[in-house]
């Protein structure tokens, strides 16, 4: 594994969006950039990638050094990584690690964590474009994780009002979540191998 250069870590990436800011979390950031990554041509460029995390607009800073700075931090801490990750495939794409704690408010947390996620990968595939075209077995694992991110939304939204009954219950959400969590890597890595291989006079299906 390569060790990440100081500034890119985690921890370091989460401080720098929080300090600027960012309406995002990294993992919401990692996805977004992910869905631009393997977008139809000619796709979003890093810069509009940039902009994009905070709504078209660029952080507001004190010198453009910091403009750089974060510029530098987001490709070398999550674009550059998810671009050779991508174009090897060597290592399928995991989501988020769970946030720590076991009780019934951590699992409301990642839901809602997966939830953002899948939208994030999504919008990142759009590009801001209402539809793009993309291959058939993408455009159905696309929809799958529309399904996916309905299902995780009903969890949380469940956890939120109090209404998860009994600990049985809990515990059967805490295995649904765990489900639902694998079959949505499955389909995003679906999404990337079928849109990274070119099929040539097999037409194109649309996403929105």
């Amino acid at each position: 594994m390569t060790k990440k250069l100081p500034g890119t870590r985690d921890a370091d990436l989460i401080k720098m969006l929080k300090t600027h800011d960012c309406p995002l979390g990294l993992h919401a950031v990692r996805m977004r950039f992910l869905g631009h990554l393997i977008a139809p041509e000619p796709g979003v460029s890093p810069v509009d990638a940039v902009q994009g995390l905070w709504g078209g607009q660029l952080p507001e800073v004190e010198h453009v050094d910091e403009l750089n700075e974060i510029f530098d931090i987001l490709m070398r801490g999550i674009w550059n990584p998810l671009a050779l990750q991508v174009r090897v495939r060597r290592d399928r794409i995991k989501l988020a690690m769970p946030p720590a704690g076991k009780g019934v408010k951590a699992l409301g947390l990642l839901a809602l964590l997966r939830l953002q996620e899948l939208q994030s990968f999504e919008e990142g595939l759009l590009g801001g474009a209402e539809f793009v075209d993309i291959p058939p077995p993408a455009a159905q694992s696309m929809r799958t994780l529309g399904e996916m991110a309905g299902l995780f939304a009903s969890v949380h939204e469940t956890i939120k009002s109090g209404a998860y009954g009994t600990a049985k219950d809990t515990k059967g959400l805490r295995a649904n979540v765990a489900e639902l969590t694998n079959i949505a890597e499955t389909e995003i890595n679906a999404v990337i191998d079928a849109c990274l291989v070119d099929l040539p006079d097999s037409g194109g299906a649309s996403v929105h």
